[in-house]
Formats: C-alpha cells, sequence, structure tokens
C-alpha cells in the first residue's frame, strides 16, 4: 500500500493528509514524523480532500464524500461511524454517542468515546469537534481546543 502525502494550507493552520489511490487514510494538524516530504504525484483522492476541505474552510455547507479508511480498533472505528452521522451544524454529546455504541448502559462509555475521538486520524471528515459535553460545555478536543471553538463557529 503506497502512501501518498500533501500539505493543505488553511486558516486554522496546515492539515496533513495522506492516502492511497483509494482511501484517506489520515487528516491531522500534527505532521506525522515518519512521513516523507511532499509527494508531487497527482492523486485524485488527495485532491478531492485539499478541494473540500478549501470549500469547508469557506464556511459553505458540505458532505464530505471521500472514502475513508483510518486505521483503529473495531471499538474506535464504530464510534468514529456514529460520529460521521453527525451533520454539518449539529452537535451531540457523548454520552449519545455512548448510547448508540454500547448495547448496554455503561458507566465509563462517553470516556471511551472521549477517548476513541483523542485516536481520530481523519479530523474534519470524522468530526469529533461536533461532540460537547452533556452539560453544554465544549468538552476537549485532541487538536486544540481553540480550533474547536473555529470549527464550530465555522459550522454556524
Amino acid at each position: 500500500m503506497n502512501l501518498i502525502y500533501t500539505e493543505i494550507k488553511t486558516k486554522l493552520g496546515i492539515l496533513h493528509a495522506s492516502a492511497t489511490n483509494n482511501f484517506l487514510t489520515s487528516l491531522s494538524w500534527k505532521k506525522k514524523k515518519k512521513l516523507k516530504p511532499i509527494i508531487k504525484k497527482i492523486n485524485p483522492i488527495l485532491k478531492e480532500v485539499k478541494n473540500q476541505i478549501n470549500f469547508y474552510m469557506k464556511g459553505k455547507k458540505i458532505n464530505f464524500d471521500v472514502p475513508l479508511n483510518p486505521k483503529g480498533t473495531i471499538f474506535q472505528k464504530k464510534v468514529w461511524n456514529n460520529i460521521k452521522k453527525i451533520k454539518w451544524g449539529k452537535n451531540t454529546t457523548y454520552k449519545e454517542i455512548t448510547n448508540k455504541v454500547f448495547e448496554k448502559k455503561n458507566s465509563l462509555g462517553s470516556r471511551a468515546v472521549g477517548n476513541a475521538c483523542l485516536c481520530n486520524p481523519i479530523i474534519i471528515l470524522i468530526p469529533c469537534h461536533r461532540i460537547i459535553c452533556s452539560n453544554g460545555n465544549i468538552g476537549g478536543y485532541n487538536n486544540k481546543l481553540w480550533r474547536k471553538k473555529k470549527l464550530l463557529l465555522l459550522e454556524k
């Protein structure tokens, strides 16, 4: 599996993206140390991600449709699949995601969902920034809290 890497400059910082010819595998504010410098090869997935991110950063409503292949555990993927269903401009809570992911009531479920968000390898397209606390607080965000606030404002 050949990964191709590129950078996407945004008003919130540089996004680092990697993809195969078929799937986006990561999108992060943090550069992965083991990734090689930008490869000039044209990749249709990365080209489309860049177009969609640029559109999104202009505050325009978009339903991302890039094929994703995030690396994670079965549980993390289950959480991320539920998070992908959160629509533009909408928020949900860690508890609501917990109720969708766990079959039985789980007192530590919200923490487990938060940890899955922390490991999200494809930010924005898997919109963990749309998850807030049940008490209305914004909650945490692995990619800097100020970015979460800006992303939420962008979608209003």
